[in-house]
């Protein structure tokens, strides 16, 4: 069985600036088939990830801009599934949530989560990125699949 999507990537240089308490994540499907909110993609897998045949790996990293705030800030990323594109979306992987704020940014490159993708997963998957506590000021994430550790 084959992904459906022809890149397993839920974002590539998402701008992550936003407010406190502010989940960025993709959940609506556009009038040219593609599912996005906010510039995140869900992905479809075809099947139950149980029935993918591959072992997937998700991995968030910062983009080409630093995410920086100006007072304490945290960070975290994860990924749910659903067997609805548009409903139903629970947990599946958290990462740690991350600080950062005016004497740390989360440099280019930094890895926000690396970890596989654990049996139980349903059809879709999406990639959410959490800003907690205070506001982000600059930054930008990737998060993709990869059958590579």
């Amino acid at each position: 069985m084959a992904i459906m999507d022809a890149k397993a990537t839920f974002a590539y240089e998402k701008d992550v600036t936003t407010t406190a308490n502010t989940v960025i994540s993709g959940t609506t499907v556009g009038t040219d088939g593609v599912i996005t909110s906010g510039g995140i993609q869900v992905v479809d897998l075809g099947a139950a990830g149980d029935a993918v045949g591959q072992e997937l790996t998700f991995k968030a990293f910062v983009g080409k801009t630093a995410i920086a705030a100006s007072s304490g800030a945290t960070i975290q990323v994860s990924i749910q599934t659903s067997d609805a594109v548009d409903s139903n979306w629970h947990d599946l992987l958290i990462g740690p949530a991350i600080t950062v704020g005016a004497t740390k940014t989360i440099v280019k490159g930094e890895k926000l989560y690396d970890g596989r993708i654990p049996a139980g997963s349903e059809r879709y998957l999406r990639a959410n990125v959490k800003v907690g506590t205070s506001a982000t000021t600059a930054g930008t994430v990737n998060m993709f699949l990869t059958k590579d550790l």
